[in-house]
């Protein structure tokens, strides 16, 4: 029997190990210890209707191992999940080991890959366990990490236009509802304007010029992670904290040298909320 991985939304999907799909032994692997991103792929190769076979599912792996491996000259299947349009989840390379899924990120991220192509469609369960593959991952680690498609850091089509736009929305499951006002703000200036207005009512930054690194400096003060700032390490404000006086003191009006973090951070938090601050560091890291 196989092993099970349950999304935070209570759904189950069959977890299959290499050995259940028949993978080959690597060339060699490197182990890799708490990622800061993950990533969404497809393997461009036929998803097999809406409710594919198990052995549809192993045929797959094996497929695109032996491309990886032979094809591409790899030491292995490239990603470290795979899923399937039955909401089947597969071991790749797994978690702990350097993937080589996305070029500049593989020491760092890990990747979950849909069996499918362009011209295929995700199903619900495909998707729930797409979603649940990458918050597996984050459990593993007792962490939160970005997801993003492949074609957010490279010039490529994966994971094609239906699971690009779903993993840029969150991730959604189905029936959930987003916060109105961030299906309305799909820009970084629409959402700088909204946090200018936000900010402001809260008598925060009223005059402050809000620029990316500020806005990302904001986010961190919130306890929100950030991404895509110049150190990959830079996650809370604490991190930001040693040469951002500046900034940090414009956003609160203060005097630069003088600013209360804590109350800083309490003040901004209360003004926006912690699930409109996460949808903004999303958002400002795209």
């Amino acid at each position: 029997m196989p092993e099970t991985i349950t999304g935070h939304d209570g759904s189950h999907h069959p977890y299959y190990r290499r050995h259940e799909w028949g993978a080959r032994a690597p060339r060699h692997r490197s182990k890799m210890g708490r990622h800061t991103r993950t990533f969404q792929h497809y393997t461009v190769t036929a998803a097999g209707g809406a409710n594919p076979s198990l052995a549809f599912g192993f045929a797959s792996m094996r497929s695109v191992q032996a491309f990886h491996m032979d094809g591409r000259g790899w030491s292995d299947f490239a990603y470290s999940l795979g899923v399937d349009n039955a909401g089947r989840i597969y071991e790749g390379r797994g978690p702990g080991v350097v993937g080589g899924h996305t070029k500049g990120y593989n020491s760092s991220s890990y990747a979950v890959v849909w069996i499918g192509g362009p011209d295929d469609t995700p199903t619900a369960a495909a998707r729930a366990a797409i979603r649940a593959a990458h918050e597996w991952l984050d459990d593993l680690y007792d962490t939160t990490t970005r997801t993003d498609g492949h074609r957010d850091v490279a010039a490529t089509g994966c994971p094609g236009d239906q699971l690009d736009a779903w993993v840029n929305a969150g991730m959604p499951i189905d029936g959930a509802e987003r916060p109105k006002e961030w299906d309305e703000m799909a820009t970084k200036d629409e959402v700088k304007d909204a946090l200018g207005e936000v900010l402001a009512d809260a008598g925060i930054a009223t005059t402050a010029q809000l620029d990316d690194r500020a806005l990302k400096t904001t986010i961190a003060v919130t306890g929100s992670r950030v991404h895509s700032i110049d150190d990959p390490n830079i996650k809370t404000v604490s991190d930001l904290y040693n040469g951002q006086n500046a900034i940090l003191a414009t956003l609160s009006g203060q005097t630069a040298g003088t600013v209360d973090v804590d109350a800083l951070a309490a003040k901004i938090r209360d003004a926006l909320g912690a699930d409109i601050a996460d949808e903004l560091a999303r958002r400002l890291a795209s």
